[in-house]
């Protein structure tokens, strides 16, 4: 055979051997994209195990996690966001949308406020006589304490913030007490997120620095018209996660990811000291821990890490749940499954055992009594 015949046919078989795995690629995608999303029955059941959104996006970084996660739920699955804003995504139940005051201030009858701001370890899932507002009514505290909690679930950081500084002027007169919840596993990552379940504010970086961005009046399915999935191979997305590889923002490292989530924490943390330097509040964060963290077993985490070095450096002042737990483990003996939800939509948070034994260090938070021997007369010092 002459070369030239010899070159025509490799590169022929090249050719057929290219063309047939881009076929096979592009039957295997649309094959995907018809599990995932088609509306016959058959492709219903034959996808049922396919439709989890943790095998196509990260939950703790990318909007199409939760975008996915709608779309596969039922109409009455999703979260109804009956108290949606147009400003803070959502509220919760005990804050007026108009005024964003308390429902509850009532109940302060000349004590001083206690404000407590955060997600739902903050909110609180477990009966309200097992709540932080509860605990502190039966403490030494309750004479001169009383908590308003205006903790949220599903917040960021971000959202923490700004319902923090769109309240606490309403109470200035009161001298209160400012209380910030953070959970490290997750509340720093939320503000990665313009979008959980309902669109929601977040900041991004742009040249000139941090912006606000908020969702606006529009519903979840107007908004999602206007930012769709943004997912371009369900497939390749598959056989990612199917060999445990890590999945990042589009375009972005897990490295740039961390970083990028730092940048904007640190800057909101930077806006919360000094919203709080400037009306001279007392004020500390607590900082809540799910099971992974609290447990202790897996190492460190550059969430708490990030966190505990730039509270340092700011001079705010926290307290640790991790510590209380421990220290009521060591009295009482209990372990992990007394302290935290093991089913239903709430696992992994808080029991009211749990809320106990955490409640003493937000009771040392509440006497000044920091994590480190941080006193907020010193962090008030450094300034």
């Amino acid at each position: 055979m002459r070369p030239t015949a010899v070159i025509k046919s490799v590169v022929q078989g090249i050719c057929a051997t290219i063309f047939s795995l881009c076929l096979a690629w592009g039957a295997g995608e649309l094959g995907v994209r018809w599990l995932l999303f088609g509306e016959g029955s058959i492709s219903v059941s034959l996808g049922d195990s396919l439709r989890d959104p943790n095998r196509f996006a990260d939950a703790l970084s990318e909007d199409d996690f939760w975008k996915l996660q709608r779309s596969f739920q039922g109409a009455h699955e999703r979260d109804q966001f009956e108290r949606a804003h147009a400003v803070h995504g959502w509220l919760p139940a005990s804050v007026r949308r108009g005024d964003l005051s308390h429902r509850a201030e009532g109940s302060l009858r000349g004590r001083r406020p206690v404000l407590l701001y955060g997600d739902s370890f903050s909110e609180c899932v477990v009966p309200a006589e097992d709540c932080w507002e509860s605990l502190l009514e039966e403490s030494p505290l309750s004479e001169e304490l009383r908590m308003l909690n205006y903790g949220t679930c599903a917040y960021g950081l971000d959202q923490i913030v700004l319902l923090l500084e769109r309240s606490v002027d309403r109470y200035l007169e009161e001298d209160p007490i400012i209380v910030i919840g953070v959970l490290v596993d997750e509340d720093i990552d939320r503000c990665a997120l313009s979008f959980r379940g309902h669109p929601k504010p977040m900041v991004v970086e742009k040249e000139e620095g941090f912006l606000w961005e908020l969702p606006g009046e529009l519903s979840a399915s107007e908004w999602l018209e206007d930012h769709p999935i943004e997912i371009d191979s369900y497939l390749l997305r598959l056989l990612a996660t199917s060999n445990s590889l890590p999945l990042s923002s589009v375009g972005e490292s897990k490295l740039d990811t961390i970083q990028r989530k730092q940048r904007a924490a640190t800057w909101l943390l930077q806006r919360l000291q000094g919203l709080l330097q400037e009306r001279e509040l007392e004020h500390f964060v607590v900082l809540f821990h799910g099971e992974r963290l609290a447990s202790g077993r897996e190492g460190g985490d550059w969430r708490e890490a990030f966190l505990m070095r730039t509270l340092e450096e700011l001079g705010i002042p926290y307290v640790s749940s991790r510590e209380a737990l421990f220290a009521d483990h060591v009295l009482t003996g209990r372990v992990a499954r007394d302290y935290f939800l093991r089913d239903g939509a709430f696992q992994g948070h808080y029991t009211a055992s749990g809320n106990e034994a955490v409640f003493p260090a937000m009771l040392d938070g509440l006497r000044g009594d920091y994590h480190r021997s941080v006193k907020f007369e010193d962090a008030q010092a450094s300034r």
